[in-house]
């Protein structure tokens, strides 16, 4: 199968996954030499050896997907429930460079399977978990198949058909596919990674159109360049990062997002004495105040030189609500409209924080009872152009950058005209297609990119108190080291 030998010769790789999108990060890891063990269930094994009995795959006598998926591979038969398979599960783990699952989250913990299981055995295991709904939240434990993950519950399903016919089915694997290039990246990216640290990790891409999970690294420890250098290549490819479980004092808050830029600007937020850059995030159990940014925006974007990250950690949480949506602001430009594409392109959008901080605004001299400590100010009344599509200076891509909580206006077209073409901006940048519905939890950290992303608070947890502390990164200086 590899006349010479691969670039990832002498790698091993376990998986422990059905169907396609995480067994496709397997096969390609095969196809470049790494040796790929694919451990299944008896007495049937990967029930993707028979979906081509079923519709919708035309009829044929041979599986042709799942040869085409399961290439360059051993497979191994093991109950793993049993103590025998077990034990033959945890030697093969033991001599692993990289493990691949999609199980769900509670058939990992019954069965001992988890990244924190394995790590004490393995300490250099690349631990690879791709997941239909990501690893907390209401839909954690539902299975993620491609018909219904990635192409009806993201509205591809209802907006690409033809005319007035009715909804189209995808092609196998149409998802699947995509998504097994995610996990593939991020498993090279962690073996870069192992190569200079000696140390696996474990990055979990949530099945949304950005966000992604990283364990493996504590945060409140004083990290190497390079793993500085994985984490911020990380952000960009993913434009949202969770770090689960992290104890973090203030000061390790400031001292990893020094690592990511230089410190920015919060012009209406007091900060926490004695940290002039961190600012509190605060509501009440017993407070009647609106949820604070409920409204879709990219962090102060009415300023001439915007964050580029907000750093987010969240101290005290509640057992419900609270969740942060973010959306896709590359996915939301290359899939605009072309007619609505040609009357916004190479425009300014009109950037003004009046809405929220003025003394009129939304937080301003009526927003009684607000735990929060915010400064309203007239010097919110004031206006910043940028472009509507804003080219990412790190990536090169370019992004969708208006917001409904601070764009009031496009550049050199009347009020009512640009009304209505803002209208249909907002509510293209927020379908569901484009949304990743994020679930805090206890000491997690989350870091996103404001130059790709918008994000907007929900509710849902009134009689419960809430606590995170923010800080905003400002752009990298040309001088200053990637």
């Amino acid at each position: 199968m590899h006349p010479q030998p691969g670039i990832l010769s002498g790698l091993r790789v376990i998986e422990v996954a059905t169907y396609i999108a995480a067994p496709a990060a397997a096969t390609m890891l095969a196809d470049f030499g790494a040796e790929v063990i694919k451990v299944e269930r008896p007495p049937h094994g990967d029930p993707f050896r028979y979906l081509y009995l079923n519709p919708p795959m035309p009829p044929s006598e041979i599986n042709y997907a799942f040869l085409l998926d399961g290439r360059n591979k051993q497979s191994v038969a093991l109950n793993i429930a049993s103590p025998r398979g077990r034990e033959a599960m945890l030697r093969l783990v033991a001599t692993a460079d990289i493990y691949i699952t999609n199980y769900q989250p509670a058939v990992l913990e019954k069965l001992q399977l988890r990244y924190e299981d394995f790590a004490p055995l393995n300490p250099r295991l690349i631990y690879a978990h791709l997941t239909g709904y990501g690893e907390t939240g209401p839909d954690v434990d539902r299975p993620g198949y491609d018909m219904t993950a990635y192409w009806a519950r993201s509205g591809l399903m209802d907006s690409l058909h033809d005319g007035d016919a009715g909804p189209s089915i995808s092609v196998c694997g149409m998802g699947d596919h995509p998504s097994s290039m995610s996990v593939f990246a991020g498993i090279l990216l962690a073996l870069y990674d192992r190569q200079r640290t000696g140390l696996g990790t474990k990055e979990t891409p949530h099945a949304a159109p950005c966000g992604a999970e990283v364990r493996g690294v504590d945060l409140s420890a004083q990290l190497a360049a390079g793993d500085i250098d994985d984490i911020r290549a990380a952000w960009l490819r993913h434009q949202v990062l969770d770090f689960p479980d992290q104890a973090m004092e203030l000061a390790d808050l400031e001292r990893f997002a020094a690592t990511i830029g230089p410190f920015g600007v919060d012009p209406y937020f007091e900060s926490v004495p004695g940290h002039p850059h961190v600012a509190e995030v605060r509501r009440e159990a017993d407070e009647q105040t609106t949820i604070f940014a409920e409204n879709w925006h990219s962090d102060w974007s009415f300023l001439a030189s915007p964050p580029a990250a907000t750093l987010l950690y969240g101290d005290d949480i509640p057992p419900v609500g609270g969740d942060t949506l973010f959306a896709d602001q590359y996915g939301a430009w290359e899939t605009l409209p072309a007619a609505l594409r040609a009357q916004v392109e190479g425009r300014m959008g009109v950037h003004s924080a009046r809405r929220g901080y003025s003394p009129q605004g939304r937080y301003g001299e009526k927003d009684l009872g607000r735990s929060m400590a915010i400064k309203v100010s007239d010097s919110a009344m004031a206006t910043q152009l940028h472009p509507i599509g804003r080219v990412h200076p790190e990536t090169g891509r370019t992004a969708l950058y208006v917001s409904p909580g601070y764009t009031i206006g496009i550049d050199g077209i009347p009020d009512v005209e640009a009304g209505v073409l803002l209208a249909e901006l907002f509510a293209h940048q927020a379908r569901a297609d484009l949304v990743y519905r994020h679930r805090w939890s206890q000491g997690m950290l989350v870091m996103w990119d404001n130059r790709c992303v918008v994000h907007a608070a929900t509710g849902g947890y009134q009689g419960h108190r809430r606590l995170l502390h923010r800080i905003t990164v400002a752009e990298r200086r040309a001088s200053q080291p990637a």
